[in-house]
């Protein structure tokens, strides 16, 4: 009994069956990408590269809606080539000019430069006080003159109209000449031909013709030969003309300039050898110009609108005083400061359109209300095409005009 317990005593303890350690793999390392380097942004990114327009290539078996071979003219901007990004011309004209180029003298600052000098083509209109001295000029006091007119004696015209008479003396002998200067192709750096601006030369034309005027077309002029085409229409006989018609189509480089064939050249410097005091035989008759070219780099992409819900006396006077810059009408293609569309094959918008309303109506209608027609036209039925320069697509145009007009002016048909 006692060795019975002795040998439970000393007996081993049960054995345990040790498991050798499981075997660790070492720890995976995820390796993360590293982190990119922001890039900076550019505060003004530029455009895509206006691409030039390519003939649409048409898949054999198409619908005959797409059987076209060519795809249709895409509108563009009547413009030497400036983006809506830039400011106007810039970079356009970098090494064509001379740095101390100034291709017209510019009258001094109290001399009017032009009709419409407080639209933004110079200072303000008139700078002298007028007799009697109880009006004044509702300007600044600038060391004025006190002499009645600064300039001398008063210059003394033939009496064109009857000075309260409603219209303007269309009953000369001639109506008078008509000059069209068309500049569409250029020998400055980076100006783009105006393809389309032939259609607008034989419309003007035919319109003219029509209203009986005296038709010269010059084209491609450098600026020297445009200044002496002005200067000698100037100082012709107008005397028994009823008016004069000036027209240039050409590129436009900010508000004031106009594109000869080699250099810009200041609007201002087509109407004002036409003032009154210049040309003694235009006084107080009709001096019309009618402008074709950008003002300026905006683009216009219009408004839309819906539908709201439904819920002469004559007078018998010996003499009249008239303003030098009286009798002027001066008819844009745009507004300032905007562009203004050409159709490489139609033509640019404002042009068709006065083309069409002077054939219809300049024998019936004033001109300015023509004008207002002219303006409806162009706003409401027409609106850009071009599918390769998305911001250039669906864009809108009006045209604008300055009257300095003191009758109505109506071509009534020659006798």
């Amino acid at each position: 009994m006692n060795e019975r317990k002795e040998d439970s005593a000393h007996q081993a303890p049960p054995r345990e069956d040790k498991q050798p350690p499981p075997k660790t793999s070492p720890p995976q390392v995820v390796e993360e990408p590293p982190t990119p380097t922001p890039m900076p942004i550019p505060l003004q990114p530029p455009p895509p590269p206006r691409a030039r327009a390519q003939p649409l290539q048409v898949p054999q078996g198409s619908s005959p809606h797409h059987r076209l071979a060519q795809r249709r003219a895409s509108d563009v901007i009547d413009s030497g080539g400036a983006s809506p990004s830039g400011s106007p011309g810039s970079g356009l004209l970098q090494g064509s000019l001379p740095r101390d180029f100034v291709p017209y003298p510019l009258p001094s600052p109290r001399s009017p430069r032009s009709p419409a000098s407080d639209r933004g083509y110079g200072g303000s209109a008139f700078s002298s006080p007028v007799t009697p001295v109880r009006d004044t000029t509702d300007a600044a006091p600038a060391n004025l003159d006190p002499q009645p007119h600064s300039h001398g004696t008063v210059p003394t015209a033939i009496m064109a109209v009857e000075r309260d008479a409603e219209e303007y003396n269309m009953r000369h002998k001639r109506r008078g000449r008509a000059v069209i200067i068309n500049n569409d192709e250029f020998q400055m750096v980076g100006m783009t031909a105006r393809a389309g601006s032939d259609v607008d030369v034989k419309n003007l034309s035919e319109s003219f013709k029509a209203l009986e005027f005296e038709v010269q077309i010059h084209t491609n002029k450098q600026f020297r030969e445009i200044n002496e085409i002005i200067h000698q229409l100037a100082a012709e006989d107008h005397t028994d003309a009823d008016c004069i018609a000036v027209a240039v189509l050409t590129h436009g480089l900010g508000n004031n300039y106009l594109l000869a064939q080699d250099v810009p050249y200041p609007v201002h410097m087509l109407w004002q050898p036409f003032t009154a005091d210049n040309c003694l035989t235009l006084a107080g008759k009709p001096k019309l110009f009618f402008i074709q070219a950008c003002r300026g780099d905006k683009l216009d992409a219009g408004v839309s609108l819906r539908r709201r819900s439904r819920t002469q006396t004559d007078s018998g006077t010996d003499s009249y005083k008239i303003p030098t810059h009286s009798d002027f009408l001066l008819a844009f293609s745009a507004p300032e400061g905007f562009y203004s569309w050409r159709n490489p094959e139609n033509g640019t918008w404002f042009i068709q359109c006065l083309s069409q309303e002077l054939k219809a109506n300049a024998q019936s209608m004033d001109i300015l209300r023509l004008l207002t027609r002219v303006s409806r036209r162009v706003a409401l039925d027409y609106e850009s095409f071009n599918d390769l320069v998305p911001w250039e697509n669906q864009c809108k145009q009006v045209p604008s005009f300055t009257s300095m007009l003191i009758r109505d002016l109506i071509f009534h048909p020659k006798v």
